[in-house]
């Protein structure tokens, strides 16, 4: 009974002065026992008091578990209480991320939305088996694999700690699911929901109701031509046909690829960081991309500003001439605006000094990693008397140009083709009617 008397001495003996010796047969087993709790330590030594002894030296059982919350778990039943459609508003770093939208396949990486609806699940705010159209669920711009938002937005249909009747009063908000602090929990540190809002205006949808969206792409000056750049974004002002500035997708079937800027700006963030300052109503798949590399290109003195207004042309150029995108880890969806106002809420999501703790570890990690990177190159630059930003042409060989893409790599030195001498894709109407005739003949 040697295991019983020690049983009861971890249980009374103060935890400072919890001196015990055991046999060696029993050290396995009792590092198993550390973990329980005192009421648990106490039904063992009743169970073990009415046995033989020898029994007491067998295997240690598994903890006892906790029956009522798994009938719990069993019986709960979300459909037996109200909901509530709500928009949240959130940040996240795309990098390792599959793109914002969930896909209905399997993909390589995990998307922003799959991962906030999959902790949605977790808490049980909305139903394993509802489709996206049972939440009735809008976003509101989608970003693609690398890209990257301070402020985005989803709305849809949440489990409600209010009835429909205590929902229409506002003064029971502060009386709801804390959903910023039930999410954060779940989620991963790059990505935060920062605000919520309950009373949306009638018919809101986070894509249709949305006045403009705010796009920043940054990139390192090195050897750009700045003032060469700034010249040449003024010129996607106002509207235009940006076909060129795109890639077309036949399954959309766009009749026409007309849209409006309201900003385009180079603007400085540091010594030697910069940002394109983007405003638009709506944007094409990969246009900011698309728009970011012709700029690259004049900034590189590779081709003149003018490229844009000939590519802004589509008499000029029917079809985008080829040219690769700029790479998609810089860019941002900075901010979007809504038509109707959006009473946004903050609440003390968590108590302030865990949530103080909680982001300032990520931003503390994240703020390491990249000023030893900083420290690591300037090391190596010092030491090769290397002042070199970018690979630049070699000496006789002015043809031969290192292309910039925003990623930090360039493409390798090849001889430089402007873009008037470049082949033309299919025009829009070509590729529409393409897609057309491959679903057809699937059919």
């Amino acid at each position: 009974m040697a295991l019983i008397a020690a049983l009861k001495r971890l249980i009374s003996a103060p935890k400072a002065t919890r001196q015990l010796k055991f046999t060696p047969h029993q050290v396995s087993r009792m590092a198993e026992y550390q973990k329980w709790t005192r009421a648990d330590l106490i039904n063992r030594i009743f169970e073990l008091e009415g046995k033989d002894p020898s029994t007491a030296q067998g295997a240690v059982p598994d903890p006892p578990v906790k029956a009522s919350k798994a009938k719990r778990n069993e019986s709960y039943d979300i459909s037996r209480h109200p909901v509530r459609k709500i928009a949240i508003r959130f940040s996240y770093l795309g990098w390792n991320y599959g793109g914002l939208a969930v896909q209905h396949e399997d993909t390589p990486l995990p998307t922003i939305e799959g991962t906030i609806l999959s902790a949605m699940q977790r808490c049980r705010l909305i139903p394993e088996s509802a489709s996206l159209f049972d939440l009735d669920f809008s976003r509101c711009g989608r970003t693609d694999r690398g890209v990257s938002a301070f402020s985005q937005v989803i709305a849809l249909k949440v489990r409600s700690k209010l009835s429909p009747e205590e929902q229409q009063d506002a003064a029971n908000d502060n009386k709801e699911l804390n959903y910023i602090h039930i999410l954060n929990q779940l989620l991963p540190p790059d990505i935060r929901i920062y605000s919520v809002a309950l009373r949306l205006p009638e018919g809101f949808d986070s894509r249709f109701s949305c006045e403009y969206r705010h796009y920043r792409y940054f990139f390192h000056k090195g050897d750009l031509d700045i003032d060469l750049m700034r010249q040449a974004a003024k010129l996607y002002l106002g509207e235009h046909d940006y076909r060129n500035f795109c890639k077309v997708d036949g399954s959309k079937q766009l009749a026409h690829h007309n849209r409006v800027m309201l900003e385009a700006e180079i603007e400085q963030l540091s010594d030697d960081i910069y940002y394109f300052n983007l405003k638009g109503r709506a944007f094409l798949w990969h246009q900011v991309r698309c728009m970011m590399a012709i700029l690259f290109l004049v900034g590189q003195k590779l081709e003149k500003p003018s490229v844009i207004t000939d590519l802004l042309n589509p008499e000029k150029y029917p079809g985008r001439p080829v040219y690769d995108m700029a790479h998609d880890v810089p860019l941002v969806l900075y901010d979007c605006t809504f038509k109707e106002p959006i009473e946004w809420i903050t609440p003390n999501a968590m108590p302030q000094e865990r949530m103080e703790n909680s982001n300032f570890k990520h931003w503390h990690d994240v703020m390491l990693q990249s000023t030893l990177s900083l420290a690591m190159m300037k090391h190596i630059a010092e030491r090769t008397g290397s002042e070199r930003t970018f690979p630049r042409a070699e000496d006789g060989d002015s043809d031969r140009v290192a292309v910039v893409n925003g990623s930090g790599s360039f493409s390798r030195k090849i001889p430089y083709v402007p873009i008037s001498k470049r082949k033309m894709l299919d025009t829009p109407d070509v590729t529409n009617e393409k897609w057309r005739k491959r679903k057809e003949a699937t059919q």
